[in-house]
């Protein structure tokens, strides 16, 4: 019995489309009613949304106002940066003008519901937004998050996504090169209790969410490195220098992560000279990390590099 599916969506008429769809069709655990559209906003994304959301709601496109899921965390940091919940009406015209809308950022994830409200599904969300981790500690589960979500639906086991989609029907989520995944619930009855993440959850989701933070410090360096570039192809960019570092011989994250950004800022072939060089010896080698290797590399040597640049 299939869980979870895949669908490849590059246009606004092919998401509006995909969801109409999605909201008519009654296969699945419950076949007698069309299904209700909830949009999960990830804040951290999109923190003007408090005035995209007015905008919205004055075009006729959502059905009242959203619902901060932590908005119990009052005092904290994350209150602002977490997930919001909306429902969104369903008729053509405005599906249309929502799906051009959510093209625009990498922000929305997609809930379909029969038979429940916004604030029934937002109680939902807030139960399974902290996880088991293998060694027994909670984590927050940040599902708001396309990254992680798109990794953790292709490999979640039948009883993680009961738990996860709750009185939900369908979860989907569109990934930054546009594929659409989404959970399907095949069961009527309801699971109680944390969703227990496996060593296996926990590693493809470092691994997928690993060029992120790569992308996230080459922006530190030097915004215009990466600049005018898609999300796909900014992932795929760095995938690709990620994969070159290991090649090499690189292995920590760190190592990884400066390789990459070297290999955008200095000429091509710049491994093969002093002091790229000697510094990836030693950590093949294992004497030093390819980073504090280079740390010790004296003025002297740095403004001969520069010179013959």
């Amino acid at each position: 019995m299939t869980h979870s599916t895949k669908t490849q969506i590059q246009t606004a008429a092919e998401l509006a489309q995909w969801l109409r769809t999605a909201c008519q069709d009654k296969t699945g655990a419950e076949p007698s009613s069309e299904s209700r559209l909830f949009l999960l906003v990830d804040l951290a994304k999109l923190p003007n949304w408090a005035e995209h959301e007015t905008t919205l709601i004055a075009k006729g496109l959502l059905k009242g106002e959203s619902i901060n899921l932590y908005d119990d965390l009052s005092g904290l940091a994350i209150e602002n940066s977490g997930p919001a919940l909306i429902e969104v009406e369903r008729h053509v015209e405005a599906l249309q003008a929502l799906a051009e809308f959510v093209l625009q950022q990498d922000a929305f994830s997609y809930l379909l519901a029969a038979n429940v409200d916004l604030a029934e599904l937002a109680n939902h969300l807030r139960e399974i937004r902290e996880v088991v981790m293998p060694d027994g500690t909670g984590a927050l589960f940040r599902f708001q998050d396309i990254n992680v979500t798109t990794a953790l639906w292709p490999m979640a086991t039948p009883g993680q996504i009961h738990r996860l989609l709750g009185p939900a029907r369908v979860w989907a989520v569109r990934d930054v090169c546009g594929d659409m995944l989404s959970i399907v619930r095949q069961r009527t009855d309801l699971l109680a209790g944390a969703i227990q993440f496996t060593k296996e959850n926990v590693k493809a989701l470092e691994d997928a969410l690993f060029p992120w933070t790569v992308i996230h410090q080459i922006d530190e360096i030097d915004i215009v490195l990466l600049d005018g570039m898609s999300g796909c192809e900014r992932r795929k960019l760095v995938n690709e220098r990620i994969t070159q570092a290991r090649q090499l011989g690189l292995k920590l994250p760190s190592d990884l992560a400066l390789y990459s950004a070297l290999s955008l800022q200095l000429p091509e072939g710049f491994i093969k000279k002093a002091p790229f060089a000697d510094a990836l010896a030693k950590a093949r080698a294992g004497h030093a990390s390819f980073g504090s290797a280079l740390e010790h590399v004296s003025s002297d040597e740095w403004l001969a590099v520069s010179e013959d640049d």
